[in-house]
This record gives structure tokens, C-alpha cells and sequence, in this order.
């Protein structure tokens, strides 16, 4: 008789999937009964994000993270303003965006992450405009909107970063953003 034994581990039946359809069709049923909008907790998830980051960069240290923060709600803005609500507060949005890149400017060449009132003023017009739309969107439109942003950000067209603007590549006018 051996000196060392293993000992037997118990049986353990795998998981059979009795009927794969049956369950591919409850989990398109349950994706279905999902509400179109956002819910209260999606919202003042995104909307907090948004306010603190203004916050560090008002009162605060800010970082590029907070700086990149308010970028993304504003492109998400102008994209769901484009998309959903036929351009009506494009140029309150477009100015906000050209007050973000002048203060995006003045960070890259003094080092110094703050906003100007004026600036600020558009800033805070633009995240309250972010805000009642994230507010009204559907869950298709606001992934529509940050899809529109991701592709014009990678093919070139439209939106830009902030670095881009401060390195003197482009040009804002309230309408549109230009290449220089």
C-alpha cells in the first residue's frame, strides 16, 4: 500500500445550460424592460463628476484630470445640442468651449490652471445647459453624443482637446471650430 494517498475531492457537477435560447431570450426581455432615460443615481453621478472638477479648478488644485473633466461635458454638450436639440444653444455652448481652450491656453504657457469671470460665467452656463440635457436624454442619445465625440476627437473633424487648442493648431469661433 502507498505511504501518501491522495485524497478524493468531491464531485462537482458543471453547469449545464438546459435551454441556451430560453435564456438568450430573457436576458433580451430584461435589456428591453430597462428605462430609456438615465436614472436619478446616473445623473448625479455625471453631474457631481462635472461640478467638483469645476470646483478644484475654481477654488481648489486643480488637475488635468479636472481639466479634462469639464472638456468631455462640454464636447458631450455640444454633440447632444447638435444631435437631439437642433443647435439651440450652440453659441452659448461654442463660447464656453472658447473660454475653456483660453483658459486651457493659459495653463500650458503660465502654468496656471484658472478661469477669468467672463470665462467662468460661460463654463458654468454650459454645465448648467449639460446638465438639463443629461437630465432629458435617452440612454441611446447620450451614447450617441459621447460616440460623435470619440470619432470626431480620432478622425480630426470638428471637437478638439484642449491641448490642441493651447499649442495654437486651431481657432474657435462661435460657430465652429476651425484649423488654422
Amino acid at each position: 500500500m502507498p505511504a501518501t494517498k491522495k485524497p478524493r475531492k468531491k464531485y462537482k457537477p458543471r453547469l449545464n445550460l438546459a435551454n441556451p435560447v430560453d435564456l438568450a431570450i430573457a436576458t433580451i426581455r430584461e435589456v428591453e424592460a430597462r428605462p430609456l432615460s438615465l436614472s436619478q443615481s446616473e445623473i448625479d453621478m455625471l453631474t457631481t463628476r462635472n461640478h467638483v472638477a469645476l470646483h478644484e479648478i475654481l477654488h481648489g488644485k486643480p488637475t488635468l484630470d479636472d481639466w479634462n473633466t469639464i472638456t468631455k461635458a462640454l464636447n458631450v454638450a455640444i454633440a447632444l445640442d447638435d444631435q437631439v436639440y437642433g443647435r439651440a444653444k450652440e453659441v452659448e455652448l461654442f463660447r464656453a468651449l472658447k473660454a475653456h481652450a483660453t483658459g486651457g491656453q493659459r495653463f500650458y504657457t503660465k502654468n496656471v490652471m484658472r478661469y477669468s469671470g467672463t470665462e467662468m460665467a460661460a463654463v458654468k452656463e454650459a454645465l448648467a445647459i449639460h446638465d438639463v440635457q443629461v437630465a432629458q436624454a435617452t440612454i441611446g442619445e447620450m451614447q450617441d453624443a459621447v460616440n460623435a465625440v470619440f470619432t470626431s476627437l480620432t478622425t480630426g473633424k470638428n471637437r478638439v482637446g484642449v491641448k490642441q487648442l493651447a499649442e495654437g493648431k486651431y481657432k474657435i469661433n462661435d460657430e465652429c471650430v476651425k484649423v488654422i
